[in-house]
């Protein structure tokens, strides 16, 4: 992106660069955009806090409900794709 356009990203850009800022990526200049565009939008915002609870929400479900297969399962599950396969 080129510097302007990076300091007045648009909602598309934000979209991209909330992602890129929660794996920790984003430049000095990406950061200051990102905050900038939050300032006055206010679809931006709501959309971040959206999709932050929904992470929160299946990272919570994920870390409680560790569940698995059983072997029985496993072995039911397997022989009907082999059936399927042939």
């Amino acid at each position: 992106m080129s510097l302007l356009k990076t300091l007045f990203a648009n909602c598309r850009d934000v979209t991209f660069l909330h992602q890129k800022q929660r794996e920790g990526k984003l430049s000095f200049a990406e950061s200051i955009g990102y905050r900038l565009h939050l300032l006055y939008c206010k679809v931006c915002r709501l959309f971040i806090h959206q999709s932050e609870q929904i992470e929160k929400c299946v990272h919570h479900s994920n870390s409680k409900h560790k569940s698995e297969l059983s072997a029985d399962a496993k072995i039911k599950m397997q022989r009907a794709l082999d059936n399927e396969m042939q």
